[in-house]
């Protein structure tokens, strides 16, 4: 029953992945002036699940975990930066820098490798323990939406069609589960890496918040994101609480 779970999770982060690229090719205009608290929210609660939880039971499980937060978090930074376009969150609102079609390729590649890495987060996590893979899917949800608004602005500025946008959208919420695949795949081969994946996860999850989200808060002229931020830490803490994680 597990993977049943995990799989109605996958596709529910998918969904709200989708789901901002459809606001945004339908012309809703809230969801881009609220991207900003969704990505402050979202770092807030994925540090603390990493720091707290992620990092500490992966030490108790397997003595190389330091060395598996740190290839998972250099392993998505070197993704990110040297092979592909690395772009960031509003990057996509110029549109003079993006007339040609050919800039949307990268994006995607970045944002789908992205994806995969969030996709193998959550399974690692949940098939670990199921209350932890909760708040894990709950950090991730948040930033998704911001996700699917970003390539599908990068469609809409490249000059692409609706249909085609959304064509691109629905592939990169594919992304997540080649990532389930992944560690199901491990998993299956050899039980004993569970606690090389947990820590694995938690270097990618460090990589997102300190990275990707929070430089991008950073950013905001607007005094309340950063309060988001501590707020998505605060909602970790009640979460925990619900679900007795530990």
């Amino acid at each position: 029953m597990e993977i049943v779970y995990l799989f109605i999770m996958l596709l529910t982060v998918s969904g709200a992945q989708y789901l901002g690229g459809w606001l945004v090719l339908k012309g809703t205009a809230w969801v881009k002036n609220s991207q900003e608290f969704f990505l402050a929210l979202s770092a807030g609660f994925l540090l603390s699940l990493a720091l707290v939880n992620l990092i500490p039971e992966s030490l108790e499980l397997s003595a190389s975990a330091p060395l598996y937060v740190i290839v998972g978090f250099g392993l998505l930074h070197l993704l990110e930066h040297s092979f592909i376009h690395h772009l960031h969150f509003g990057e996509e609102n110029h549109r003079f820098e993006l007339k040609k079609i050919s800039f949307v390729l990268p994006t995607f590649a970045g944002l789908f490798i992205h994806t995969i890495f969030d996709g193998i987060t959550l399974a690692a996590v949940f098939l670990h323990d199921w209350a932890l893979g909760i708040l894990a899917f709950l950090g991730l949800i948040l930033h998704k939406l911001p996700e699917g608004l970003t390539i599908a602005s990068v469609t809409q500025a490249a000059g692409m069609s609706k249909t085609a946008g959304h064509r691109v959208v629905l592939a990169l919420a594919t992304g997540s589960f080649l990532g389930l695949a992944i560690v199901y795949f491990l998993d299956s081969v050899n039980p004993e890496v569970s606690g090389g994946l947990l820590a694995f996860s938690a270097g990618i999850a460090l990589y997102i918040c300190t990275a990707d989200l929070i430089p991008e808060v950073n950013k905001s002229k607007n005094k309340l994101v950063p309060v988001t931020l501590f707020a998505g830490m605060f909602l970790y803490w009640i979460m925990t609480a619900l679900f007795h994680a530990h």
